[in-house]
């Protein structure tokens, strides 16, 4: 039985806040990959994957749990061998599925499996419209040709898609293009120029980042936070929790290893030595996770930046391994903000 699991969401997510319920699990299949992107934060795409006996006894801890909402990520989730079967078996356990696949390897056969499971969304990457721009981003000719297929032939299926930018100084001209795209198509557009580091530690994915005038360019053109900043910057609630998602979201990357997200690579728990339910109620690492709070920011609460910032705590911790530390990338786009904004009251 396939259930649509059609309601108000962002209700069940204050539930599962108030109750620490890990509603959404995003589970890394594997980090083999066919696409070589310049940026990309995965230093080896060696792992095979996790098997499908694992994958369908972890669905069933996570139904225990309470988790409504699966996300499946890589590398290139279409190179696990099992990937149709696992997508069914989470639809048919009640879960709703979203799928994060760069859709150049996707056939005509799964198109139409994915239309009749009824998954959230079907999430993917384009760099530009621009086919020497994307090919040369993706290390791969041909491939904006494949993904712009294969996304028209889901459209045409009723399969409801998103499509992300990562802005870098390659394709910093392109989103305006892609935004138009996507609205003549009814897609979600996500441009975000955040780019981090590979999870190794090695910086040079950042190389490629928008300058601070280039930062500026891009929050006016597509408007990003601007008016969600404007008003904190009259009236910040003091939220207290560094990051609300750590008590509704886990990552499963994998090598079975558990982190509070897969931006947030502080390891919680080993699932080849616990069970998820141990994890999730017993780890201290988890727990110091989720109770840190913004008041012991020191370097935070001395900062003119701080009522603009969109502060992630992983992003911080990816940089320099210092959880109560600034994050360089989020200081550059909110001072970028904080220009916009400066500049609209001169």
């Amino acid at each position: 039985m396939i259930i649509d699991n059609t309601f108000s969401f962002q209700t069940i997510v204050k539930n599962a806040y108030k109750r620490r319920i890990p509603l959404i699990a995003t589970i890394e299949l594997l980090t083999l990959c066919n696409l070589k992107c310049l940026h990309c934060y995965i230093p080896k795409h060696d792992n095979k994957g996790l098997e499908y006996s694992f994958i369908l006894d972890l669905f069933e801890e996570l139904k225990k749990l309470g988790t409504l909402e699966t996300i499946l990520t890589g590398g290139e989730i279409f190179l696990h061998p099992d990937i149709m079967e696992i997508i069914k078996k989470a639809r048919e356990m009640g879960f709703r599925v979203t799928l994060l696949s760069n859709a150049t390897l996707i056939n005509d056969s799964q198109i139409e499996q994915l239309s009749k499971l009824y998954i959230t969304e079907f999430s993917t990457t384009i760099f530009s419209l621009n086919e020497e721009i994307n090919d040369k981003i993706t290390g791969v000719k041909g491939s904006l040709k494949k993904i712009l297929s294969n996304i028209m032939k889901m459209k045409n299926k009723g399969i409801s898609l998103e499509i992300k930018t990562p802005i870098m100084q390659q394709n910093k001209y392109s989103y305006k293009y892609l935004q138009e795209f996507c609205n003549i198509n009814d897609f979600l557009y996500s441009p975000n120029p955040t780019i981090m580091s590979k999870i190794n530690g090695d910086s040079s994915p950042k190389d490629n980042s928008l300058d601070f005038n280039d930062l500026i360019e891009f929050n006016k053109n597509f408007n990003l936070n601007i008016n969600v900043n404007r008003k904190n910057l009259k009236d910040k609630k003091n939220l207290d929790d560094v990051c609300p998602n750590t008590r509704y979201s886990l990552y499963i990357d994998s090598n079975k290893n558990v982190y509070p997200c897969n931006s947030f690579l502080y390891k919680v728990g080993d699932l080849k030595k616990q069970s998820l339910k141990d994890i999730w109620y017993n780890s201290s690492d988890l727990k110091f996770i989720y109770n840190l709070t913004n008041k012991e920011l020191e370097e935070c609460k001395n900062c003119d930046l701080e009522n603009i910032c969109n502060r992630c705590p992983g992003l911080a911790y990816s940089e320099d391994n210092d959880l109560f530390g600034c994050s360089s990338i989020n200081k550059q786009n909110a001072k970028a903000l904080k220009y916009i904004i400066d500049s609209e009251r001169r």
